[in-house]
């Protein structure tokens, strides 16, 4: 016997501490002289940590069961934490004959339009106004890797949000947002862009505000340059914390320059990890100044 499909339905508990999951699996038809297989599951966090398993059970043409985690790690646009569903199939000695992995997310999502609220706290929805360019793609039946192009666009310009109607919301492109950090929704909000972190940058320092609803400053790496004339001559990575909603005014870790000229001083918030839509070190927001210095050492 083999998998053939699987489906999951994650919900959260009140007060945001347990996750469940319900796991349906349907396998091919058992042949009459088909030896036993067990159906083992295993959920995994992004660090491979088991968050919860199941006792094996003999595998059927329909088969369902529950999983918890507690404490659970939400999925936020910000931070889209993901779990891997692991299914092994085994025989009655406990050989491995195969194994299917399928992502995903727990969160709650409440509320409508303007007063939508993720896991508790409010928020605000910046749809791509090209939202209809993934709509004709799924229209056209196109390729994986064009549609995951335009997701990837979609959070790199630092838009958190897909409009599409209900109807082209298949089981892979909803789990492709979650992995890339975007919500999907069937209205659009605004269509402007205020990026998680703004940045006022001055010779001796750096006035950091977090917009963010969830993410911490402390969970980016900030990259601290200073530039002249199209070559990097100081760089360093440093870490600090600003909280959401909160302001964080940074010294540089900077030499000042002692010769006479014009230079760009530049802080950029960075992904400390690689993500789907970005690698590490991609910056999700920068600010600069251009310092002229005068002094003649």
């Amino acid at each position: 016997m083999e998998i053939r499909n699987i489906t999951v339905k994650s919900s959260v508990e009140e007060g945001m501490q347990q996750g469940n999951l319900e796991v349906f699996v349907q396998a091919a038809e058992k042949k009459e002289k088909d030896h036993p297989v067990f159906l083992w599951a295993q959920l995994a966090d992004e660090e491979g940590l088991e968050a919860d398993r199941i006792f094996p059970i003999e595998l059927e043409e329909e088969n369902s069961f529950c999983m918890e985690v507690n404490p659970v790690r939400l999925w936020n646009m910000e931070q889209p934490q993901m779990y891997d569903l692991i299914l092994e199939l085994r025989d009655e000695n406990n050989r491995l004959l195969g194994t299917s992995v399928k992502k995903t997310a727990f969160f709650l999502l409440s509320g409508e339009e303007d007063k939508l609220c993720l896991n508790g706290k409010k928020i605000t929805v910046y749809p791509d106004p090209e939202s209809g360019r993934v709509e004709e793609l799924l229209q056209k039946n196109g390729t994986e890797e064009k549609i995951k192009e335009q997701l990837r666009r979609i959070r790199c310009a630092g838009r958190n949000a897909l409009v599409l109607p209900k109807m082209y919301w298949e089981e892979t492109v909803v789990q492709w947002c979650l992995e890339y950090g975007i919500l999907l929704v069937e209205k659009a909000q605004e269509s402007l862009v205020r990026p998680d972190f703004a940045i006022q940058v001055v010779e001796d320092g750096a006035l950091i505000e977090n917009h963010s609803v969830f993410a911490d400053l402390k969970e980016y790496d900030l990259y601290c340059e200073i530039e002249q004339e199209g070559t990097v001559i100081q760089k360093s990575v440093v870490r600090a914390e600003a909280a959401p909603g909160s302001t964080r005014y940074l010294e540089l870790p900077f030499v000042r320059p002692s010769k006479p000229g014009v230079y760009c001083y530049r802080v950029s918030v960075c992904l400390r990890k690689d993500q789907p839509w970005a690698g590490k070190g991609s910056a999700v927001a920068i600010g600069e100044a251009i310092i002229t210095n005068l002094w003649m050492g």
